[in-house]
């Protein structure tokens, strides 16, 4: 066998174990993001109760640490709107990070696809692009617009209700915490625009793309309905 053959089967072995670690890595970051969108919805929704009974949910998560830490009840020991809102932007930004880097993969998985596949002649590795999509049920189309539009437009809605109740706020030392909850508000907004701006160049470039590559369709079209 020549060296160059051994080359070549060389760079190919690397190239699929290339491919199956990124696969194992997208669907690694796939649950992450999963388990993460839980953890941000339950938080959008303590903080959709806690501004809706405000009063009931101060008494109930103060009662709660008087009774852990043994002590009276009646303290008020932290503001609650105040550790949900900041919770929530947490989550909200280790959320978005997680799908971004999750869509981020997918190009590069589609390439080593394409390189995998002119080696044996056909499309034996297209399971998770071209294969994926052939015949993509309307039912992800639905979820896709859910995860993309409705999912990140809750949490919008909530940092703007957030910010709507703290108004009007007087420059005093009492009002740092409600201006805290405003900067934390904000942020969560900014990040959700960002994402959705990440998703319009994403768009744009497959558009671009597509005259050179009409057999491929991007997966950042459905980001949270693959997989």
């Amino acid at each position: 066998m020549s060296s160059d053959k051994l080359l070549d089967d060389k760079r190919l072995e690397i190239l699929y174990q290339h491919y199956c670690a990124m696969v194992d890595r997208n669907k690694s970051d796939v649950r992450t993001r999963y388990r993460y969108l839980l953890y941000t919805l339950a938080l959008l929704v303590f903080n959709l109760l806690q501004m809706l009974y405000s009063g009931d949910a101060d008494v109930l998560v103060n009662g709660l640490l008087g009774s852990l830490a043994n002590i009276d009840e009646s303290k008020d020991f932290a503001s609650i709107d105040f550790i949900a809102t900041l919770a929530l932007m947490l989550f909200v930004i280790r959320y978005l990070q997680i799908v971004i880097s999750v869509e981020r993969q997918y190009p590069h998985i589609h390439s080593l696809e394409q390189q995998l596949s002119a080696q044996f002649g056909g499309t034996v590795f297209s399971f998770e692009g071209i294969g994926y999509l052939k015949n993509y049920p309307k039912l992800l189309d639905v979820s896709h617009l859910i995860f993309t539009i409705v999912v990140p437009a809750s949490f919008l809605a909530v940092a703007l209700w957030r910010i709507g109740i703290q108004f009007p706020v007087n420059l005093t030392p009492d009002s740092v915490p409600r201006c805290t909850i405003i900067v934390f508000s904000t942020v969560t907004i900014v990040f959700v625009v960002l994402y959705w701006r990440f998703l319009c160049q994403s768009k744009k470039q497959d558009k671009s793309q597509q005259p050179n590559e009409p057999e491929s369709t991007s997966e950042t079209e459905k980001p949270l309905a693959t997989s």
